[in-house]
């Protein structure tokens, strides 16, 4: 079935929510979706646990979408993580926790998109990039 490039982002059939603090989003989600998501919570300032295994993701699948709000200096780590799901899409949320250099992570999760071929929108407001066909 034909999905637009842009469904994984803002129409997920799978969901990742890695943070550190508690998010509402998993408050305001769908109870289908709420089937589908996984939560990788972490105790502030420490490296969150990834399953190997994701709700509604299969072994063959790509992961629609990851939301992560996370120290900025963990990032990362956590995006190293993330690799293991191919997420098609992620959203980097700023985290309460100032980042000391945002052209530097801003650089990081535009390099990792475009090396997973993810589109990604953040870390910072209105910035969105899709991965191109090569």
């Amino acid at each position: 079935m034909f999905r637009h490039s842009l469904d994984p982002l803002f129409q997920p059939q799978s969901l990742v929510i890695v943070s550190d603090n508690p998010l509402p989003v998993f408050q305001a989600l769908p109870s289908d979706m709420k089937q589908r998501t996984t939560r990788i919570d972490a105790e502030p300032g420490e490296m969150p646990v990834f399953p190997s295994e994701l709700n509604g993701v299969s072994d063959t699948d790509r992961l629609d979408l990851a939301l992560v709000c996370m120290p900025p200096l963990m990032l990362s780590e956590v995006l190293a993580e993330l690799e293991a799901y191919r997420p098609m899409a992620l959203i980097v949320l700023a985290h309460e926790v100032i980042d000391p250099d945002p052209s530097r992570t801003r650089a990081l999760c535009d390099q990792w998109a475009r090396a997973n071929h993810c589109a990604l929108l953040g870390p910072f407001p209105l910035v969105c990039s899709v991965p191109t066909a090569a």
